[in-house]
């Protein structure tokens, strides 16, 4: 999987130091908040959660599977 830099956040999330979300940050698949927040304790709005496979197809295709 090759990581889109210019989709990564322009600061690493402050609470998440998961290398899963950071790929996935860094993939455009998820963004995080406005403060730099990943917020990994709290339960996602039905919105983010509809954005997740909305961003995800272009990342699953590189994906081995």
């Amino acid at each position: 999987m090759q990581p889109n830099a210019s989709a990564a956040p322009s600061a690493a999330f402050s609470d998440c130091e998961n290398e899963s979300v950071c790929l996935a940050a860094a993939l455009g698949i998820v963004t995080g908040y406005d403060d730099g927040t990943f917020r990994p304790y709290q339960s996602i709005t039905r919105q983010e959660a509809a954005l997740i496979p909305y961003h995800a197809p272009t990342a699953s295709r590189c994906a081995p599977f």
